[in-house]
């Protein structure tokens, strides 16, 4: 790749970069969502004004579909209108002495519908059982065709008794009807007088050789040259290529023959207004879609913003998005659904054009905020969390399994495992019942009585062999177990008795061979340091006595004082252990946490036994970590385990032999870990664990020069510094652990000087 390319790749993440955290500034995601509201509002509102306002006659919708007026469906719907207008007039209302005559309501059969109603409330005082009288609903709700009304129900509605007690209602029920024809009538008329007046109606009826049209003059012929036009002659229908392919339904089929037109000048100005319609509409949608195209690229931006700050890559949540974002929908929807009636009812008592502005601006700031919300609750994968219905769910799915895990125990404890309150109770019942059975009913009562009297002798074995069992164990034989047989109360009890009995024998065995652990451990303690003082001692008084003698040359008398010194100071090292080791396994010592670096008190170790290590012919291989290994610990205290450490391997390990010492971290646990392999000089024919106890040495002899303590302060030192000592021996091989706790890196370390630590010591002995 060449300069020029790494450099626009370069160029690219750098405005990348600029362009994720201007997203993220407060400033231009309120001005993303605020130009998004505004945007939206603008073409929702420009599109509602153009519809209720600027449109003369047509709706968007009507206007959508088609250019040309007299192709449009609102040309064919209001031809429609009419026509059906026209067919109720000329089939149906006929004329107004028709419907005051009353022959128009016996034809659908109203006056029998109401009688049967009537009689429905009222069949008892005719006699009618409801089995005959049936579901009335069914004759006048039904096909008049499908239904038959039984014989007997129509000589009663019939019957002069019936009529004699309803006929007032009937009456007064048929001049209602007839009002409400005359009123659909009415309303006809001025339908047709409106279509007059708007479409320059004309129309004429040919009914049984009467004419009836809607002025003189009006021909047939003449109606039929008009540019609209329809006929239905007899069910054929005839009509202008415009609304010829309309279908009129069961309105086509007449005896009658029906023809309107409408006027050419009115068709020609609603076409005009059609057109300036239509091309507003269509400049009113394309505003809207070009502001809702803009208005969701704002709200994309705010949304890549949303739940972001400058300042980090975290997601922060609004008080808002809290709540349960399904709950939050259903409140969003009661609020939008207000604001959109509020804002019909600006539309419909067309009060000022910003009140509804308000109102939408409102609501479509509500919808964007809710979509924000969703958006940063999905970044912090908290959608599901903040799910309402499936929070709801897993809590009722909570209560039913809390629920049927009571039903359980009651199962298990009261009617499965019988319990003792159950049971007397239930035997209370049965003695009752058996009682009165043996009075009434005296075989069925006696067999019972056997019964219960076999499971309560049940009972009351497994009872008493129970209550012998413990008196045994309280008696001291921790050995017996009590014989369980069945399931119940009585049963569970001594299952729980046998299980303590034998935790509790457990628990003796245990605390028996921990005292004879720790009687021989003491018993070998006293017999070790009474050893090992008395050796030194023994020699002390040999030499004490040989020196008092007069006649001794002065090259013996300075080799007595030499052996004196070297008694003496192994005796005190002794004593010095011995304090150490009581002070460690008590955990009577102070510990002064610090940063240590582990490699660098190893060195110093080394460099302070290094003429003990040229000495015993040891190789020393040093695995060193590539990073420091610090841990928190007593420098003073570490440095006395590692020099434990390196002193007993210079004493035991197989002289000639390679000594491993590895320094590294352990990352599954974060601790720092030293570890130190040799090979024994002796065989190490015991445990670790013994190894690690006092005064104990590997081969179990006492000519070496250690008191044995060594491994075992080590141990107890680790531990005072919340660290772990491991001891694992493999045949000859012996290998020690060490493990501290990690520190992190930035800490400054603290080398621990041996004349610091020597000094330190002194005075701790001097104590």
């Amino acid at each position: 790749m060449d300069t020029k390319s790494k450099n626009t790749l370069r160029n690219s993440g750098v405005i990348v970069i600029k362009s994720e955290h201007l997203l993220r500034n407060t400033g231009v995601k309120l001005i993303a969502f605020i130009l998004a509201v505004l945007l939206l509002s603008t073409g929702i509102f420009v599109l509602e004004q153009t519809a209720t306002t600027k449109m003369e006659g047509f709706g968007i919708s009507e206007t959508w579909d088609e250019q040309d007026y007299l192709k449009s469906s609102s040309l064919r719907s209001e031809v429609y209108s009419v026509y059906h207008d026209l067919f109720a007039l000329a089939d149906t209302y006929r004329s107004e002495e028709y419907i005051r005559s009353g022959a128009l309501l016996d034809e659908d059969a109203a006056i029998e519908e109401y009688k049967l109603s009537l009689l429905s409330e009222d069949r008892s005082r005719f006699g009618l059982w409801e089995e005959e009288l049936g579901d009335v609903s069914s004759y006048y709700y039904s096909e008049r065709s499908d239904s038959t009304v039984p014989k007997t129900v129509i000589d009663v509605i019939n019957s002069d008794a019936f009529m004699e007690r309803h006929g007032k209602e009937i009456e007064k029920y048929r001049e209602d009807q007839i009002q409400k024809q005359l009123q659909n009538y009415a309303n006809t008329l001025n339908s047709l007088e409106n279509a007059q007046k708007n479409f320059g109606l004309e129309w004429y009826i040919e009914r049984d050789g009467q004419k009836k049209t809607s002025g003189e003059g009006v021909t047939p012929e003449a109606l039929m040259q008009s540019k609209v036009y329809l006929e239905n002659n007899k069910g054929k229908i005839n009509a202008s290529q415009e609304v010829r392919n309309y279908d009129y339904g069961g309105n086509s089929n007449t005896d009658n023959r029906i023809i309107l037109a409408f006027d050419d000048q009115k068709v020609n100005e609603m076409a005009e207004i059609y057109s300036q319609d239509r091309a507003d509409a269509v400049l009113a949608v394309q505003v809207f879609f070009v502001c809702g195209l803009l208005s969701l690229i704002c709200l994309v931006v705010a949304c890549i913003g949303a739940g972001r700050r400058e300042t980090d890559n975290d997601i922060h949540l609004l008080a808002i998005d809290r709540m349960y974002w399904d709950l939050h929908l259903i409140i969003l929807s009661w609020i939008e659904g207000m604001l959109v009636a509020a804002g019909m009812a600006c539309i419909m008592y067309r009060l000022p054009a910003y009140m509804s502005a308000i109102l939408l601006i409102l609501a479509v700031a509500l919808a964007y905020n809710y979509v924000l919300s969703i958006v940063r609750v999905v970044k912090a994968h908290r959608f599901m969390d903040r799910f309402g219905t499936v929070v709801l769910c897993k809590k009722c799915g909570r209560l039913i399994k809390r629920f049927c895990r009571r039903i359980r125990d009651f199962y298990r404890n009261v009617i499965k495992g019988r319990s003792l309150v159950m049971l007397l109770c239930a035997a209370i019942i049965i003695c009752a019942i058996v009682g009165m059975l043996i009075v009434a009913l005296p075989p069925i009562g006696i067999i019972l009585l056997g019964v219960v009297l076999w499971f309560g002798a049940k009972r009351a074995k497994s009872l008493d062999q129970t209550i012998k069992g413990v008196e045994r164990i309280y008696e001291g034989d921790t050995d017996y177990k009590i014989e369980v047989e069945g399931h119940g109360p009585v049963e569970e009890m001594a299952k729980n008795i046998n299980n303590i009995n034998e935790g509790l024998s457990t628990a003796v065995r245990d605390a028996v061979e921990k005292e004879l652990k720790s009687e021989r451990l003491k018993t070998e303690l006293i017999t070790n340091v009474s050893h090992d003082i008395r050796t030194p001692l023994t020699s002390i008084i040999t030499y004490i006595d040989l020196l008092k003698k007069e006649d001794i040359d002065e090259e013996s008398r300075e080799r007595y004082i030499g052996v004196l010194e070297q008694k003496a100071a192994r005796l005190k090292a002794l004593t010095d252990d011995l304090f150490e080791a009581a002070k460690a396994s008590t955990g009577n010592m102070e510990v002064h946490w610090d940063t240590v670096n582990v490699e660098a008190l190893v060195n110093q170790g080394m460099g302070e036994l290094e003429d003990k290590i040229e000495d015993s012919g040891l190789q020393f291989i040093v695995s060193r970590p590539q990073e420091k290994v610090m841990v928190r610990a007593d420098g003073r205290l570490l440095w006395r385990v590692i020099e434990n450490l390196l002193s007993n391997v210079l004493k035991y390990a197989l002289p000639g032999s390679r000594v491993y010492m590895t320094i590294d971290r352990d990352m599954f646990t974060d601790r720092g870990v030293f570890i130190i392999k040799n090979i024994s000089a002796d065989p190490l024919n015991i445990p670790a664990e013994e190894l690690l106890e006092r005064f104990k040495r590997g081969d179990d002899t006492r000519h070496s020069e250690g008191s044995g303590l060594g491994l075992a302060i080590a141990k107890d030192l680790t531990e005072l510094q919340n660290g772990q000592f491991d001891l694992t021996i493999d045949g000859d091989l012996f290998k020690a652990t060490v493990y501290l706790e990690l520190v992190p890196d930035d800490e400054p370390a603290k080398a621990v000087m041996a004349e610091e630590t020597s000094e330190t010591e002194a005075e701790e002995k001097n104590e």
